[in-house]
C-alpha cells in the first residue's frame, strides 16, 4: 500500500478528516466536490475501493451533478465493494436521468454480494426508482416489479407503490 492509499484509507476510517486528505494528496485548494471527482479517479487507477466509499460520503453532502452521471458506471465494477454506498447516495437524487440506472443496479449483484438473500442493493435501488415516481418510466419500472415472479423484488416494489400512495 502506498502512501495515497495510506492516506485515502486513513480518511475513510475516520482516523484523518477530508480536509487533512486533500491537503495530504495535493487537492488543498479544490472543492469538496471536485475532490470527489479526483477520488474516483484515483480509485480506478489504484483499484481502490476506500476512495470510491470516501467519494459517494462526499457526493451525499453535494449532490451529484446531472453532467456527472456518467461517473456512475463505476457503481458495475466488480473491484470495489462500495455498491451499496453508491446507489444509496443516488437514490436521493430526483432525476429522471436516473432512472434506467436504477433499473439496471436492481439487477446487478457484484460478486461478494452473491449469497446476499436480502438484496440489500436492489432495496436502495427500488427507492431510488419512489424517489423518482414522477418519472413515466419510473412507475412502469415499479409497476412491472409489482407483478413479478420474483418475491423479493416485488416486495420491494409493492413497498415503495404503498408508500407512495400514502403521501
Amino acid at each position: 500500500m502506498n502512501d495515497f492509499e495510506t492516506n485515502i484509507e486513513r480518511c475513510y476510517l475516520g482516523i484523518i478528516p477530508i480536509k487533512i486528505l486533500k491537503g495530504r494528496l495535493n487537492f488543498k485548494d479544490t472543492s469538496d466536490y471536485l475532490f470527489a471527482k479526483e477520488l474516483l479517479k484515483i480509485a480506478e487507477s489504484l483499484k481502490n475501493s476506500d476512495a470510491v466509499h470516501l467519494a459517494f460520503l462526499i457526493f451525499d453532502d453535494y449532490v451529484l451533478q446531472e453532467e456527472d452521471f456518467g461517473l456512475l458506471d463505476i457503481f458495475f465494477l466488480d473491484w470495489h465493494d462500495a455498491h451499496e454506498d453508491i446507489v444509496f447516495t443516488v437514490s436521493k437524487i430526483r432525476n429522471c436521468n436516473l432512472v434506467e440506472f436504477f433499473k439496471k443496479a436492481i439487477n446487478f449483484i457484484p460478486s461478494y454480494m452473491a449469497e446476499d438473500d436480502l438484496h440489500a442493493i436492489a432495496r436502495k435501488a427500488f427507492f431510488g426508482l419512489g424517489t423518482n415516481i414522477n418519472c413515466s418510466k419510473s412507475l412502469e419500472y415499479l409497476n412491472n416489479y409489482a407483478n413479478s415472479s420474483d418475491i423479493v423484488l416485488k416486495k420491494f416494489a409493492i413497498e415503495q407503490l404503498e408508500f407512495l400512495s400514502r403521501k
